[in-house]
């Protein structure tokens, strides 16, 4: 049962991250009937890559994730990001003052890191401005020191949107192969 992101984002504006990740969830238990649990896997790009953060940090449903061009602070992200104005709207101010300081913390999912257990590859380009490389290495370097099954790929000259063909098609196999690895029940070839 699809969600819809205007949903997901009628709260109190207190809690945007984990009401997005609530009526996911809501919505993958009312389609549980239909999915194989041992085949739940979980792709993002953008707000999507911050989704599959939270979701890395705050499940363990997911059997692999990937998360592309994402946050992992929005401390940061405030900071150098090229899109910081609707944060400021969203977090209702800025995190370098006491009033906002905790909401950007525990908004933040570099921030439960700890709670990481499904195998997460980050996937961003080197010149993405709207969610930098420093938000998926800060995450990458969080899982690794917490034991996470992680990688990173970094892709050379790419913004926040491949332009590139033949990164493009590189990022689609990566992806692919990254779910096929944690993917037990997928057929195996036997050529």
């Amino acid at each position: 049962v699809p969600v819809a992101l205007a949903d997901c984002l009628l709260d109190d504006g207190n809690r945007p991250a984990a009401t997005v990740a609530a009526k996911q969830i809501e919505g993958e238990r009312r389609a549980a009937v239909a999915a194989d649990a041992d085949r739940l896997f979980m792709y993002g790009w953008s707000y999507g890559g911050i989704m599959a953060n939270w979701a890395a940090t705050h499940t363990d449903r997911f059997k692999a994730i990937v998360s592309g061009a994402s946050v992992a602070d929005a401390r940061l992200q405030y900071s150098i990001s090229d899109s910081r104005r609707w944060r400021f709207d969203y977090f209702r101010g800025s995190p370098f003052l006491d009033a906002h300081y905790p909401l950007y913390q525990r908004e933040s999912a570099v921030t439960h890191a700890k709670q990481a257990k499904s195998p997460t590859l980050f996937v961003v380009g080197s010149e993405d401005r709207r969610c930098p490389p420093e938000q998926s290495l800060m995450m990458y370097r969080a899982f690794k020191d917490h034991g996470v099954t992680t990688e990173l790929l970094m892709y050379p000259r790419e913004d926040h949107a491949f332009v590139e063909p033949r990164h493009i098609l590189d990022r689609a196999k990566r992806i692919a192969e990254w779910i096929k690895r944690f993917d037990t029940k997928a057929p195996r070839s036997t050529t």
